[in-house]
């Protein structure tokens, strides 16, 4: 279960009308479904605007339909933003004066937390220091790194692990370049060009990602050692290792290549020209094989 939905089922479980005897929701009553819908009237959920667009796509791929949280940065023409802006935490906080429609408690779901805006992380640290007497806040996230710690000491902390396995299957599933960029990645030979045209609008973010933990996993084979990201592809990274151990400077190459991935990484949400972008990843990315052109 991905935290965000572990923080939905906490706020569902509080909000039913009908809990089970384990107290967990029904999943069934009006609030349950509400809650699901992201429409109940005693709960909002705060998210980047980027979240809120890439859910909108997968539902709409899979014919559903969703109805977006109000939120920042997705503008006419603008690429939806990926932190949670000031707007929204000013906007809750606005909501959590009111009185509860339901007669129980309210409830914010906000996060990425490590995706909160300096000034947004200013302005919730007031409403988390004086809550209304009914207000609960879930703050999830995958790391603490760059959440400040004023943030951090009023909230009671709750770690959720799980194998690497399973992360990296929860991490691959909701990327979704993964349906077309692995199956070529598994060829013999990368083509800048051809790679970039099938690229299309996949958020360069999604393809850096997928990237860094392909390559990650070349050079443990590489090393001699198993793949963690992909255990399933061994056969494709001991093919892909052996032109890279056998060249005097493969494994430089390799490492140098990793590197860049992450330096795009850097402006992968304002690529100036997405077409000569992807071209450029992908150059870099033979090199790091150890291709010839």
């Amino acid at each position: 279960m991905r935290v965000d939905q572990f923080g939905l089922e906490l706020i569902a479980a509080d909000l039913c009308q009908s809990p089970l005897p384990d107290t967990s929701a029904c999943g069934q009553c009006a609030s349950c479904r509400w809650v699901q819908e992201h429409q109940h009237p005693d709960f909002r959920w705060l998210r980047p605007a980027a979240d809120e667009a890439e859910e909108a796509e997968a539902d709409a791929a899979s014919g559903g339909e969703t109805e977006q949280d109000s939120g920042g940065g997705g503008g006419a023409g603008k690429k939806p933003s990926r932190t949670l802006r000031i707007d929204q935490i000013r906007a809750l906080l606005d909501f959590s004066q009111l009185s509860s429609h339901r007669g129980g408690s309210r409830w914010a779901l906000i996060g990425p937390i490590e995706s909160l805006h300096y000034a947004a992380a200013n302005a919730l640290l007031k409403g988390l220091e004086e809550p209304h007497p009914s207000m609960r806040f879930v703050l999830y996230g995958e790391r603490l790194q760059g959440v400040p710690p004023t943030i951090l000491s009023r909230c009671r902390r709750l770690s959720l692990t799980v194998d690497a396995t399973t992360a990296s299957a929860q991490r691959l599933a909701q990327l979704q370049a993964s349906t077309w960029l692995l199956p070529l990645l598994r060829q013999p030979r990368v083509q800048p060009s051809v790679w970039a045209q099938t690229a299309g609008k996949t958020l360069p973010q999604e393809v850096l990602d997928l990237l860094g933990l392909w390559l990650v996993d070349l050079s443990r084979v590489s090393h001699g050692l198993s793949p963690l990201r992909f255990p399933d592809e061994e056969g494709a990274f001991t093919a892909l290792s052996r032109p890279i151990r056998a060249h005097p400077e493969g494994l430089q190459r390799l490492s140098r290549g990793l590197a860049q991935m992450q330096q795009h990484a850097r402006v992968a949400d304002h690529p100036l020209n997405p077409q000569l972008f992807y071209e450029t990843i992908f150059e870099d990315l033979r090199q790091a094989l150890v291709q010839d052109p």
